[in-house]
């Protein structure tokens, strides 16, 4: 229609390339889905490594233990947004059962780009609010560029940072 505002389409070449909407506004249904990969697990393996890794992280601080395991699963989307939500949600469960929710919720966000997103996926869970922890997960999930290896992307120091605090005391 003549004079009508149009904008961009998505591009297919560009999943992670965001629309830019009226006054800045998005709704998750805004962002793409994540994108299945030949090595992502099924979710019983996914299942069974998330137990693994539960009892590795209440064993005790053995940081490099927990790399050498989390480099076990295949860098991929589905697979770091998997670990992911299961790390938040632990963190979450543990929170609450010590009874320092109200502590955490409130507490100063932490230095470092890494801690500051952990600690406020840690708070979306606590408050309920699981779709916007969601989002943020599906968008650390994909690597911020192929030339950077899997430990260096967003997602995968996430994993690692949120298992190696589950796994030092309180």
């Amino acid at each position: 229609m003549p004079g009508a505002h149009s904008f961009p389409a998505r591009t297919a070449s560009s999943p992670t390339q965001e629309d830019h909407h009226v006054f800045g506004k998005r709704t998750p249904h805004d962002d793409p889905p994540l994108l299945a990969h030949a090595d992502d697990w099924s979710g019983d393996r996914l299942t069974a490594f998330q137990e693994r890794l539960a009892v590795a992280v209440t064993e005790g601080p053995d940081a490099d233990g927990i790399t050498a395991m989390l480099d076990e699963v295949p860098d991929t989307p589905r697979n770091v947004a998997s670990l992911l939500e299961h790390l938040v949600d632990e963190h979450a469960r543990r929170v609450v059962d010590e009874g320092r929710a109200r502590e955490v919720v409130q507490a100063p966000v932490p230095d470092g780009a890494v801690a500051r997103v952990g600690h406020i996926l840690v708070v979306r869970w606590l408050e309920r609010r699981h779709d916007l922890g969601r989002r943020v997960i599906r968008r650390v999930a994909h690597s911020p560029a192929p030339a950077v290896t899997p430990p260096g992307r967003t997602g995968r120091l996430l994993v690692r940072h949120l298992a190696v605090e589950l796994a030092s005391p309180a």
